[in-house]
C-alpha cells in the first residue's frame, strides 16, 4: 500500500455498508497518521463508532446516511431499485455537508470509500471503490448499463480512483468488476486489508472449529446471524462469533461452545481467525481482503440478490481460494 501524502490535513470518509468500509480505511489512516498527516473522520452509523473506537482521539463529523436495508423477503431486487432511486438526493446532501466540513477545517486530500457526493473542489480528491462495473441478474439486467454508467459518472468527479487490489485482471481478486477505464487516474495499490496493522501469531494453536464474521446491512445481517447460529447450536463443534453489532442476542445462542465479540478490533479479528480452523463469513470484499491477508481458508456465502458477492465467491473458488455456498 503506497500512499505519498505527508504532512497535509486529510479527510477519511467511508460509507456506512455493514463495516467493510470503516475496516478497510484504517490501515489509511494508520499510514496517513506515520506521514505526520491530521486525520479527520467524516461518516455515520455503525462506520463512524467502529472508527471512534479504533482511534478515540481524531476528530470526527457525521455525514447523512444512504440507509439502505436489505428486506427479509423474496422481493430485494425491486426494493432495492426503488431504494437506489434515492442515493443521488443522499450524494447530493453529502457533498453539502463534506463542503461545510471543507470550509472548516481546510484540508488538502479527501479519500472517501466509495461516497459519491464526498469531494471539494478546492482539494485533492481521491475514491477507493472496487466496483466500477455491476454484473446483475435477471430484473436488474435491465439497469446493469444505466447503473455501469452512472458509477463512472460519480467517480469521474473525482481526481483518483485507487482499487484495493492486484492490475493484473486474470489473476486479481476484482476482474471485470474493476476493468472499466476512467477519465481519471486508477490506481491498483494491492491488498486493503484492516488487518494490516494488526499484530497476531501466525504459529497460533486453533482453539475454535469456526471464525463466524457477522456484517453487511441490516436486514440480511441479522437473518444471516440467525442462520449460522441456528445450524451451529445444533452441532458439537466451537466457535468464536465477531459481531458488527451490539443488537442483543437470543437466549438460546448464548452457549459455553459459542464466543461473542461485538465491533472487534483488527487485531481481535486477526486472533479470531488465526485460532480458528475455518472461516465462515458473507462474501464481501474486505472480509475476502482480510482472509488473503492472514491466509486462510473460508466458506464463503454471498448475501441473497447481491450480483457482486456471487461474482466475487465463484471467482474465488476458480482460484482455489475457499468455498462458496449458494445464497440463503
Amino acid at each position: 500500500m503506497n500512499i505519498d501524502i505527508n504532512n497535509s490535513t486529510v479527510i477519511v470518509a467511508p460509507l456506512n455498508w455493514g463495516l467493510g468500509h470503516a475496516a478497510r480505511c484504517v490501515p489509511v489512516i494508520n499510514k496517513l497518521l506515520a506521514n505526520n498527516c491530521t486525520v479527520i473522520i467524516a461518516s455515520d452509523g455503525n462506520a463512524l463508532q467502529f472508527l471512534k473506537t479504533a482511534f478515540p482521539l481524531l476528530q470526527y463529523y457525521e455525514l447523512p446516511g444512504y440507509n439502505i436495508q436489505y428486506p427479509a423477503n423474496k422481493k430485494m431486487t425491486t426494493s432495492l431499485l426503488w431504494q437506489f432511486l434515492f442515493v443521488p438526493i443522499t450524494i447530493k446532501k453529502e457533498h453539502n455537508a463534506i463542503t461545510k466540513i471543507v470550509a472548516i477545517e481546510k484540508p488538502q486530500y479527501i479519500i472517501s470509500d466509495n461516497r459519491y457526493g464526498v469531494f471539494h473542489t478546492d482539494c485533492t480528491n481521491i475514491i477507493i471503490t472496487h466496483q466500477l462495473s455491476f454484473k446483475f441478474e435477471g430484473i436488474g439486467k435491465t439497469f446493469e448499463t444505466l447503473a455501469n454508467n452512472t458509477v463512472q459518472h460519480y467517480v469521474n468527479k473525482f481526481n483518483e480512483c485507487w482499487i484495493p487490489d492486484f492490475e493484473n485482471e486474470k489473476q486479481n481478486f476484482t476482474g471485470l468488476l474493476s476493468s472499466p477505464k476512467l477519465k481519471i487516474t486508477k490506481k491498483y495499490i494491492g491488498v486493503l486489508s484492516s488487518l494490516y496493522d494488526a499484530s497476531f501469531d501466525e504459529n497460533t494453536i486453533p482453539l475454535y472449529d469456526f471464525c463466524i464474521i457477522i456484517t453487511g446491512p441490516e436486514k440480511q445481517r441479522t437473518l444471516f446471524e440467525n442462520m449460522i447460529l441456528e445450524k451451529l447450536i445444533s452441532t458439537t463443534y466451537t466457535a468464536i462469533v465477531v459481531r458488527s453489532s451490539d443488537l442483543p442476542l437470543l437466549p438460546k445462542y448464548k452457549t459455553k461452545k459459542i464466543q461473542y465479540i461485538n465491533f472487534a478490533n483488527s487485531n481481535e479479528v486477526a486472533q479470531c481467525m488465526q485460532q480458528s480452523q475455518f472461516v465462515v463469513s458473507r462474501a464481501g470484499y474486505t472480509t475476502i481482503m482480510d482472509l488473503c491477508f492472514v491466509n486462510k481458508k473460508c466458506l464463503l456465502i454471498p448475501t441473497p440478490n447481491q450480483p457482486e458477492q456471487e461474482y466475487l465467491s465463484s471467482r474465488l473458488k476458480k482460484f482455489q481460494f475457499g468455498f462458496n455456498s449458494k445464497s440463503k
